[in-house]
């Protein structure tokens, strides 16, 4: 009975899901405000007042704690899964229309540690790797040059992306 009750709670939840787009939407699109195009002063003066993560896992404690109550395990780790899957593409397409800086992207590597972290540890274990794509681009931005890039590339495997999706992202930094 439990089976078919999580089953039928996970095909309302993909039917409910976009309901929930709104309220998740409105969380992730306050990382439209965040400028990550910023200098050591700017860095210091952003680490002080509350960060975009912070607002981010406050919304989603309030979101999910609504859905732990009516879910079983089960149903709930599956919808943590779309949840964390949405949040971490959302960012994505986010992320892929702002400028960076050295500062601005050591600003942007906490953010995205401390979401994936709160998902990894608060949540669930294995979700951390939802957010893989985000950690490339994070790892891309902070290289110096485009040499050292490419001569890390050459000697790892570690960037699951495309050359093309690479030289993108590496557009993005100004500095």
């Amino acid at each position: 009975i439990l089976k078919k009750y999580d089953d039928f709670i996970l095909k309302k939840l993909k039917l409910s899901f976009e309901y929930l787009y709104i309220r998740i939407n409105t969380s992730v699109d306050m990382l439209n405000s965040v400028n990550y195009l910023i200098d050591q002063t700017n860095l210091a003066t952003a680490e002080m007042s509350v960060s975009f993560s912070t607002l981010l896992i406050e919304e989603t404690e309030k979101l999910l704690h609504q859905w732990k109550t009516q879910l079983s395990e089960g149903a709930f780790e599956k919808f943590l899964e779309y949840y964390a899957d949405y949040i971490a593409s959302y960012m994505e397409k986010v992320l892929k229309r702002k400028q960076y800086s050295s500062y601005g992207v050591l600003l942007l590597q906490k953010d995205i540690n401390k979401i994936a972290n709160y998902f990894q540890g608060d949540l669930m274990l294995g979700i951390r790797d939802k957010f893989n794509r985000l950690f490339y681009f994070v790892k891309i931005l902070n290289f110096e040059s485009n040499a050292e890039l490419k001569e890390h590339l050459r000697m790892y495997d570690d960037i699951r992306l495309k050359n093309e999706e690479i030289d993108f992202i590496r557009s993005l930094k100004k500095d």
